[in-house]
């Protein structure tokens, strides 16, 4: 018998409306890879996580989180039998699949080879059970330091929003607008088309190698789903920049609820020279393709 600490799932509905999870940047990746049921689960047992003195999410790998099909079928809006279902598949899932992270600061000691890629599983127990309706996960000790006392270059999502998008595309562009809201862009974000497809996972992909088809077959369609699901209210894609006939670089801008407090804490950051979004190179360049639209 393990010796652990169990942790059910016991929040009320109108108190997970505006509850957050977190992780590092450099894991958004290897998160996109994961199967809805197995993105789910992470998701929920991340949200029950608890913050120290200091505000931050502080993760113990000893204990064991569990999640009912009741709870699961109520967060995600689906049919209870469903939840059963997927609850079972995504146990299996979180516990068979690999991450691969790129080599970080996270893992302390002798120098390693900047090429290094860090292979592991998310977690390192699983239980489920037909009869009851229930999952428990154990976070491997491994993947804690990428979701636990972050300080810089991290995500937050709301968790109904991040619970709310079934498919890989659309849960893919949200995750990289929250990760650059966090890094100050909050209304805006430039970037090279080439950059963008490899940001999204999808610049191998043959379908996309033509602009006006990533538009229309990925970007439009994750939109429209996101702006269906979540905080996002407005999200636009802009070419700013052409080499040839080429779109070589876009501006993405969005809104979203609670921007203005986003815009706040940025704007204060930059009035004490901290500031790290925009440049004003890029303003002027936004300012310029708004006028175009004019």
């Amino acid at each position: 018998m393990l010796d652990m600490q169990l942790v059910p799932f016991e929040e009320s509905m109108s108190s997970v409306t505006g509850k957050r999870i977190y992780h590092r940047n450099d894991i958004r990746m290897a998160l996109a890879g994961l199967t809805l049921a197995a993105r789910r689960i992470l998701w929920i047992v991340l949200s029950m996580q608890k913050k120290n003195g200091l505000g931050e999410i502080t993760i113990d790998h000893s204990i064991t989180y569990r999640i009912t099909a009741a709870d699961y079928s109520k967060l995600c809006g689906i049919d209870i039998t469903v939840a059963y279902k997927q609850l079972k598949e995504g146990v299996y899932d979180v516990m068979n699949h690999l991450l691969s992270v790129k080599e970080s600061n996270v893992i302390s000691g002798a120098a390693r080879p900047k090429d290094g890629v860090m292979i592991f599983h998310v977690a390192n127990y699983g239980f489920y059970s037909d009869g009851d309706g229930f999952v428990e996960l154990m976070i491997n000790p491994i993947a804690v330091p990428f979701f636990s006392k972050l300080n810089k270059g991290f995500t937050s999502q709301l968790l109904l929003s991040a619970l709310s998008l079934s498919d890989v595309n659309s849960n893919k562009l949200y995750l990289l607008l929250r990760e650059w809201v966090g890094a100050g862009f909050y209304s805006y974000k430039n970037i090279e088309v080439d950059e963008l497809k490899k940001e999204l996972g999808v610049d191998e992909i043959k379908t996309y190698q033509v602009f006006n088809r990533f538009s229309d077959l990925f970007f439009k369609r994750a939109t429209k789903k996101i702006l269906e699901s979540t905080e996002f209210s407005k999200i636009e894609m802009s070419i700013i920049e052409r080499r040839g006939r080429r779109a070589h670089a876009v501006c993405i801008s969005y809104e979203f609820h609670g921007q203005e407090e986003i815009k706040k804490n940025v704007d204060s950051k930059k009035n004490n020279r901290s500031y790290t979004g925009p440049s004003k190179r890029a303003l002027k360049m936004i300012e310029e393709v708004e006028s175009f639209k004019k």
